[in-house]
């Protein structure tokens, strides 16, 4: 992620090292269209959408997030979405 990808561990790590640079950077909503389950797993289909907070670029990528679930709680996450659009949004990427 070009504001701050990386392993976390636990929900006070992606609070604390996460969030603020993501909520920094960009002013977008997290926009769910089809979720899809299969044993302990749940995928999220959808699209993340605002603008970036500096310079008000609009953002429209894809997102699938996919949930691992054990013991009624959320295990673990895995977040695929479009980062180059992203990066080039937000100026960091190539033009």
């Amino acid at each position: 992620m070009p504001t701050g990808g990386g392993r976390f561990e636990g929900i006070a790590d992606v609070r604390d090292r996460f969030l603020p640079g993501f909520y920094e950077a960009l002013d977008v909503h997290v926009l769910p269209e089809e979720f899809i389950s299969e044993g302990e797993h749940v995928a999220v289909v959808g699209r993340l959408q605002g603008k970036t907070r500096e310079t008000s670029i609009p953002i429209d990528v894809p997102f699938v997030h996919v949930w691992t679930v054990r013991d009624d709680r959320l295990e673990r996450l895995r977040f695929f979405t479009d980062t180059a659009t992203l990066a080039r949004a937000l100026g960091r990427g190539r033009k």
